[in-house]
């Protein structure tokens, strides 16, 4: 039997769930931890190999006023920005030292090289840990580029208000390559692990969102804005917006995740545009190709159709396991990669913000270091 476990930040904690299977076969989900329900957290990333989870922390939810500075949300004393857990979320430790920045939105972690890398609240920002988040250390390289300049977060009228800042909404770390969105200010890529970048905007839309690459080909990237959304060949240099020929091109996208067990099967999700959906509502649909994105096909089966409010996280585990979560309070889990459903839990804090916010991992008997990390989960949900 395999053993599911999700790991979501929420505006209000951060929250766990444990899969049961009952006799007839049906799966359900029970909460089994709601951590720190004061403060607001947005991405969780889970090392399994050091029984290590890092989750990012925020301000809190704040009023967005066009052309305001990122720092005026902060909220003074507000505490850590990232925190790590190594008892599968009994104790939270802070593990922000060396960050700067007054929020973390998004991290990720280089299998390959055990390099931590987290950004969040502008200006665009982007820190990285070769010591499992004992330090950060800021790359640089990233604000200082000369192409910074074009950053932008929905300027108002410049005659009387600033330019806001840019912030980072997702990062992808494969292989040594490291992928990081502006939002808004396109892509970025770096190849050594992120002393240096190239700016991708040839073909892709400002205002990006989520990013991920193949684990198989890191050259193999795709990225969800706020005008459809793209994938590339050649790590960035050019993009092609996706056409599944059922829904418009340039759709309002967000969630996207590439299965770990099957890298040719990409899950993103599109709906209305936030500044229409208040009176036309998310009109959110998933939508997935098996075959590198030469074919599409909307998700559905017990999902429905299509999915109120925005589609916010789009996660894979490692056993074809998928998981979807709204800014309407749902978390729904497909364990058939989508072709069937089940409504994990309603009612959630989830937001907007929340573009990246859930972690998933399975296991099943034999992998050990994955045994030993869920026994110490297991002791501390039967505490």
């Amino acid at each position: 039997m395999i053993q599911r476990k999700c790991f979501l930040g929420t505006a209000r904690g951060i929250m766990a769930y444990e899969s049961e299977e009952s006799p007839s076969g049906q799966i359900r989900f029970n909460r089994v931890m709601h951590a720190m329900p004061d403060k607001f957290f947005a991405q969780t990333i889970v090392d399994i190999d050091a029984g290590l989870i890092f989750t990012g922390s925020a301000p809190g939810e704040f009023p967005l006023e066009p052309g305001t500075a990122q720092q005026h949300r902060a909220k003074p004393g507000y505490g850590p920005v990232l925190y790590r857990s190594a008892d599968g979320g009994g104790t939270w430790e802070p593990s922000d030292e060396g960050i700067t920045v007054e929020g973390i939105r998004t991290i990720a972690l280089d299998e390959s090289t055990g390099d931590l890398f987290a950004a969040g609240d502008g200006p665009a920002t982007v820190f990285r840990s070769r010591d499992k988040g004992e330090n950060w250390e800021e790359l640089t390289a990233l604000k200082s580029d000369p192409t910074a300049y074009t950053w932008l977060w929905h300027p108002g009228n410049p005659a009387n208000q600033p330019r806001g800042w840019a912030y980072n909404p997702s990062i992808a770390a494969v292989n040594g390559v490291i992928y990081v969105n502006i939002e808004e200010g396109w892509s970025y890529r770096s190849d050594d692990g992120g002393d240096s970048w190239r700016h991708l905007r040839n073909g892709a839309y400002v205002d990006t969102h989520g990013i991920r690459a193949k684990a198989s080909n890191p050259m193999r990237v795709w990225c969800t804005c706020a005008r459809g959304c793209v994938n590339s060949t050649d790590g960035g240099e050019t993009w092609d917006y996706i056409d599944h020929g059922d829904t418009t091109v340039r759709e309002y996208c967000t969630g996207i995740a590439i299965n770990p067990l099957d890298d040719n099967m990409v899950v993103y999700a599109s709906s209305y545009s936030p500044s229409v959906s208040g009176y036309l509502g998310g009109g959110s649909r998933v939508h997935r190709t098996r075959d590198d994105g030469q074919s599409w096909e909307d998700l559905k089966g017990g999902l429905p159709f299509p999915v109120p409010g925005q589609v916010c996280l789009v996660e894979f585990d490692q056993h074809n396991g998928l998981y979807v979560g709204t800014d309407a309070g749902d978390l729904y889990f497909s364990p058939d990669v989508g072709d069937h459903w089940v409504n994990v839990d309603h009612r959630l804090p989830i937001r907007h913000y929340h573009k990246n916010c859930l972690d998933a991992v399975s296991i099943a008997s034999g992998n050990d270091a994955a045994v030993h990390f869920f026994t110490r989960q297991a002791q501390l949900v039967g505490a």
